[in-house]
């Protein structure tokens, strides 16, 4: 998380996290990215989105469901503006 954090974003349009981490939290990372660099687009996986929803993950961006049906994230992805 501390090396994601230090990772200068202006070069990326999004950050797709993981809401779990191992002992980390991603809606915590993406927290920190957004202090960072406020025009972030954020997206979350999970397989428990309602785990996600609990810790505010739909303030900071879409969560997509862990279930390898990537269409909604796709459409996601091209609907953000261009770099």
């Amino acid at each position: 998380v501390e090396e994601a954090l230090a990772f200068d974003c202006a070069t990326i349009g999004a950050a797709i996290l993981d809401v779990e981490l191992g002992d980390e939290s991603g809606v915590e990372l993406a927290r920190g990215l957004r202090q960072n660099h406020p025009g972030l687009a954020v997206a979350f996986l999970t397989s428990n989105p309602q785990a996600a929803r609990l810790q505010g993950a739909e303030s900071l961006g879409p969560i997509f469901e862990k279930d390898w049906e990537l269409t909604p994230l796709l459409a996601w992805l091209r609907a953000l503006p261009s770099h």
